[in-house]
């Protein structure tokens, strides 16, 4: 049967396998501070709300053009025209130039 043979580091190559596990380490410690840092200014933005406002409807304005101006990221043009319609008690999608609609839309409160 064959013996094993043992492989032993020199004090060079223990010097290397040193260097290269602390600059693992430092690399590792550098993205996750800017992983955290990147996080911590996205906590600190202003976030934005819901603000309201009403205008005067003009020739050839539509629901469909107020809805694609003015939704939010987190709801569909067609949830928009509906929350629309029930916040200005429409029962269609009619609207009729020279009335005042309200609307909302998305914004800083300062």
């Amino acid at each position: 049967m064959k013996a094993k043979t043992r492989y032993r580091l020199t004090t060079a190559g223990k010097k290397l396998v040193l260097i290269m596990v602390l600059l693992c380490i430092a690399v590792i410690t550098a993205v996750g501070s800017i992983m955290i840092t990147s996080a911590t200014e996205k906590r600190n933005e202003p976030s934005d709300v819901r603000l309201y406002s009403s205008i005067t409807l003009q020739d050839n304005d539509t629901l469909w053009d107020l809805a694609k101006k003015y939704h939010g990221d987190d709801e569909s043009v067609d949830e928009y025209i509906a929350n629309i319609k029930v916040m200005n008690g429409l029962k269609g999608s009619m609207i009729h130039t020279g009335k005042n609609i309200t609307y909302y839309y998305y914004g800083n409160a300062d």
